[in-house]
């Protein structure tokens, strides 16, 4: 809209409500506004051609408070070293809980969709994971460099599985971030770090703190046990070239990579228990918040968090401020994602029987409350590296499968004229192989979000409606072969097989 017509647009509404447009104090107009408002009829909108619905949802977010973030100047110091010299290091274990917490939280609602800079990495002790040394502080060292390798194994994930879109998840990472140990030397870690705060509990002169201790150590059993389940189910990253863009992840190394469910159901089972527990000790054990805190809101009550940390990353446009999810709402949420892992692992294997079983099996998982990582998990699980289910499996003994199930054609029984006619055979292949495509496509699908689910699901039944026609030249087909062969009743149906997967 140009200046004139802004300008214009304001004098006219000015003289209607007969406000001094030039005066410099702020006027009140909250009541009239109210009033005028009680006059419009139901569905009434007045509006302006030059003044759009879109402009005016711009008008409405560029008021809202949230739109402010970045433009309020910042002078104290914020990082590792300003923390540490608050106390961070000298922190009680309640406190230690609830920094464990909160980054769980913001771990949470970087899933969401949101920005690493202003979730996760709000924690100082995350965004320099090198410089937080075990033997300074074990239990933040756990934090650090477990949520390094944890964050680089779900953004591996979620980018290989390609099932997100921008509103599903952030993967940008806006500056490089490096841990001194692998994945192994963490994993070792935190269960020394475990087994030392278990036996610290159990000693009768930390019997009053026993709770909370327990408590922390599960977070960090948690965190172990959640990269070992992933490590279960998705392919390793290949050994990183000295060259290599740091914000960039290495390739999978898929090849030959089956998942192991079997060890995965017990490390997910145990994944479970644990974080069915989080809510209540956390609320119950960890530090409460201070006085004339209501929420948990950003968690800049804790010395750990520093929320303007990354400005400087940020757009340089009207970014939002993100509100982290409380805890009320994201260790719940933690618990969601370990059941629904349990649920791939234990129930995968029991709707593998044809393709329709596994349309299924995908299809409910996604409508069940699923997230993008459940759903990318999935998507790794059944397909590592290619069209090989489970990495073993052909998609296309699946559809066969289901073929014979629905309609049991002779062209896919041995020693039946169809079956022995190399025509046939090749009418039937070609309808199998197109069937197969169209079947991955489906199965792809389920990992997006439901919106986008239904988006993509059209140009799927477009498709389908091809292998219909295509079922029905194959039908024509193996007519045509069987007429000759009087002795052999037939009866083809792979028309209707086409029309039945189309519903």
């Amino acid at each position: 809209m140009a200046n004139s017509q802004l300008r214009e647009l304001l004098d006219k509404g000015t003289r209607k409500f007969d406000l001094p447009f030039d005066n410099e104090e702020p006027i009140d107009i909250t009541e009239r506004f109210f009033e005028d408002c009680s006059k419009l009829a139901l569905g009434e909108v007045v509006r302006y051609d030059s003044f759009t619905l879109g402009e005016a949802m711009s008008a409405v977010e560029l008021m809202d408070e949230k739109m402010d973030i970045g433009m309020k100047r910042v002078t104290r110091q914020m990082g590792l070293d300003e923390s540490r010299s608050m106390g961070l290091y000298e922190s009680n274990y309640a406190e230690q809980l609830t920094i464990y917490d909160g980054t769980l939280c913001s771990f949470v609602t970087w899933l969401e969709g949101s920005c690493i800079g202003q979730t996760l990495w709000t924690n100082v002790l995350l965004t320099e994971p090198d410089r937080v040394l075990y033997e300074e502080h074990p239990v933040f060292a756990c934090l650090a460099h477990g949520f390094f390798h944890i964050v680089m194994l779900v953004k591996s994930v979620i980018q290989n599985a390609s099932v997100y879109e921008e509103e599903d998840f952030n993967p940008h990472l806006p500056f490089p971030c490096n841990s001194r140990y692998s994945l192994h030397e963490v994993l070792q870690l935190m269960k020394d770090v475990e087994l030392e705060l278990v036996s610290k509990a159990e000693k009768p002169d930390h019997a009053s703190l026993k709770v909370v201790i327990l408590s922390l150590s599960s977070r960090i059993a948690f965190m172990r046990l959640f990269l070992v389940t992933i490590t279960h189910l998705v392919p390793p990253r290949r050994v990183e070239c000295p060259d290599q863009d740091p914000l960039q992840l290495p390739p999978l190394d898929a090849v030959g990579f089956i998942a192991n469910l079997d060890a995965a159901a017990g490390t997910s089972s145990k994944l479970m228990f644990l974080s069915s527990k989080f809510l209540e000790t956390s609320l119950n054990e960890g530090a409460p918040r201070p006085e004339g805190v209501e929420q948990d809101g950003d968690f800049s009550w804790l010395v750990a968090f520093e929320p303007e940390y990354n400005r400087k990353y940020l757009p340089s446009t009207f970014p939002r401020k993100i509100e982290i999810l409380p805890r009320e709402k994201a260790l719940p949420h933690l618990h969601r994602i370990a059941c629904k892992i349990h649920f791939i692992v234990t129930q995968l294997p029991n709707n593998l029987l044809d393709s329709a079983s596994l349309v299924e099996f995908m299809k409910w998982f996604s409508y069940d409350d699923s997230c993008v990582l459940t759903r990318s998990i999935l998507q790794m699980v059944v397909y590592p590296l290619d069209d090989n289910v489970l990495g073993t499996q052909p998609t296309a003994l699946l559809v066969e499968r289901s073929i014979r199930n629905m309609v049991f054609p002779l062209a896919l029984v041995p020693h039946t004229p169809l079956y022995d006619n190399e025509e046939c055979r090749k009418v039937v292949e070609d309808f199998t192989m197109n069937t197969t495509r169209v079947m991955l496509s489906l199965y792809q699908n389920f990992g997006f979000n439901l919106a986008r689910q239904r988006d993509k699901l059209v140009v799927i039944m477009e498709e389908m409606n091809e292998l219909h026609e295509d079922a029905c030249r194959a039908d024509a087909v193996c007519r045509q072969i069987v007429s000759v062969h009087n002795k052999w009743v037939f009866f083809l149906k792979m028309g209707n097989f086409g029309n039945k997967e189309e519903l």
